[in-house]
């Protein structure tokens, strides 16, 4: 007779045989052997107005759920009591009222809806939509490996505790027993017998003195087991969502002792050991968010259910997760992801783009060195030229060739070239002008007042314009044996110095220069 009520049997009296057994159920079963073989039914006393009870479902420390035919409208409903030994306990009726009162509040398809409310021979009940595809708990080996379906539901389920969050009701007992699978496979929030609405109720109000009515140890939140919270927050819930995930990825919940005592010591103090480490093929997202949700400090969780729920569904759409910043890399692989036309469209281009960018550089080093090579050879042959400002050319060109590239080549001739002794040569000195007499021609000063003439005795006269005199004679036929009467080029003389008052002379066929005092008519140094 366990289970059943003395009042019930009572109200039972005077009823004839045929009365009673028109009332049956069946002998209580697994959930999971709903869609096999029914068992022989067993009469039981049980008379709900309106209803045919057919089974029962499940039994937990506070209810008995029953399936059962509704008479109107007709539908077949889970129809939830409270266990009889507990009708004279106030505590339990005030919880199993405020379950019920707690779910027909919530209209969200997460939770189950319920049909009716009622209290029959002063025995409290009410029906909801009956959902016969089992609890995680017994699914949770068939879902092994399928990251994707683990998280959808997760995402389900975390949407509808977030709805209670809404409505002002904590759950306290999220558990994967507590979450039930309809005949499609969507998940529904049940069994509230340990809601409270937020504003009402401390954790260890008249409500929650034991430990046993304030959830189930293996996944009670740290700061419950460790007795530092004294109001119950979304963040337990949360907690709660984050140990069911634990439990699917890794078929057990976040801690696991024999002791009660070394439970709530362990989900006290010592975090959870990471998915990854039991099962290496969970994604590394997935174990992220599930820590996230299991975090001691209950500011390090998510902040809501809703937010659990977003990076979930982040995950499953191949976007950067709330729980992690992405990498550069991970973004762009997300995106291809998810643009997967657009990828191959922008790789293709990206891929054209660098061919033509590498034929552009290779055109670019090889103009590049044609063109160093040019100006280091031009800077060899101007050093090689024995012409005056030599020196200053060269390294022009080399300055050039070393913008376009260095090489040792170009440091060797660059030693070469600074190493060369030369005048530097300026335009405005060099201006040669006709002068008059036996139609010589003679290079002038950069102020035009002082000139050259080369007489037939082969001497070259400096002379002074503004004074119409021969300030010095320079013997260029000693200097060049033969030279008499024979013009020698321009360039064997001059240009004058800036102050006009030295001339330069190549002295030799060696291209060796000195350099003429005009005003004390005689050479200055060795040749250079």
């Amino acid at each position: 007779m366990d289970g059943l009520c003395v009042v019930c049997l009572l109200d039972m009296d005077g009823q004839d045989d045929a009365a009673f057994a028109g009332e049956t159920a069946e002998t209580p079963v697994n959930p999971e052997d709903l869609h096999g073989a029914v068992p022989a039914p067993s009469p039981l006393p049980l008379r709900i107005p309106g209803y045919r009870v057919v089974r029962e479902i499940a039994r937990g420390g506070m209810g008995i759920v029953y399936e059962a035919e509704q008479v109107s409208p007709e539908r077949r409903v889970a129809l939830k009591m409270l266990l009889p030994h507990l009708l004279e306990t106030p505590e339990m009726r005030e919880r199993f009222r405020r379950e019920a009162q707690a779910m027909a509040r919530l209209e969200h398809p997460g939770v189950l809806p319920v049909h009716e409310v009622g209290d029959h021979g002063g025995i409290p009940y009410f029906s909801m939509k009956l959902a016969t595809g089992g609890t995680l708990s017994e699914k949770g080996a068939e879902l092994e490996g399928d990251w994707r379906r683990i998280a959808s539901l997760m995402a389900e389920i975390a949407d509808a505790v977030r709805c209670a969050h809404e409505h002002g009701i904590l759950h306290r007992d999220l558990k994967p027993g507590n979450v039930l699978l309809d005949e499609a496979g969507r998940a529904h929030v049940t069994d509230f017998g340990l809601a409270k609405w937020a504003d009402l109720e401390s954790v260890d109000g008249n409500l929650t003195r034991t430990t046993a009515l304030l959830g189930t140890p293996n996944y009670l939140p740290p700061e419950w087991a460790a007795g530092i919270a004294r109001f119950a927050t979304i963040g337990g819930d949360v907690y709660g969502l984050g140990a069911i995930l634990y439990f699917l990825l890794t078929g057990a919940p976040p801690h696991r002792n024999d002791h009660l005592a070394g439970l709530l010591r362990d989900i006290a103090d010592q975090p959870p050991r990471p998915p990854r480490e039991k099962n290496r093929s969970i994604p590394r997202d997935l174990e992220l968010i599930c820590l996230k949700a299991l975090s001691k400090n209950p500011s390090s969780r998510y902040a809501t259910a809703g937010d659990l729920a977003r990076d979930l569904r982040l995950w499953l759409g191949g976007r950067s997760i709330l729980a992690r910043p992405a990498t550069f890399r991970e973004k762009t692989q997300a995106w291809m992801r998810r643009n997967p036309l657009a990828a191959v469209l922008t790789t293709a281009l990206a891929v054209i783009t660098a061919g033509a960018g590498l034929a552009l550089f290779q055109a670019y080093r090889v103009s590049r060195d044609r063109l160093h090579m040019a100006l280091v050879s031009q800077a060899a042959a101007w050093r090689e030229s024995g012409k005056l400002g030599r020196r200053e050319a060269a390294l022009d060109a080399l300055a050039r060739a070393a913008e376009a590239r260095t090489t040792p080549e170009t440091g060797r001739e660059m030693i070469s070239a600074l190493a060369m002794m030369d005048l530097r040569t300026d335009a405005r000195h060099s201006y040669t002008a006709a002068l008059p007499g036996n139609g010589a021609r003679g290079i002038a000063s950069a102020d035009l007042t002082r000139y050259t003439h080369l007489r037939s005795d082969g001497h070259l006269i400096v002379k002074d314009r503004n004074r119409d005199q021969t300030i010095s004679e320079v013997p260029l036929a000693f200097v060049f044996p033969g030279a008499s009467g024979h013009p020698i080029p321009n360039s064997d003389f001059g240009p004058f110095s800036p102050d006009g008052g030295c001339l330069v002379i190549r002295t030799d066929k060696f291209s060796k220069v000195r350099l003429w005092d005009c005003d004390r008519a005689e050479w200055r140094g060795g040749p250079l």
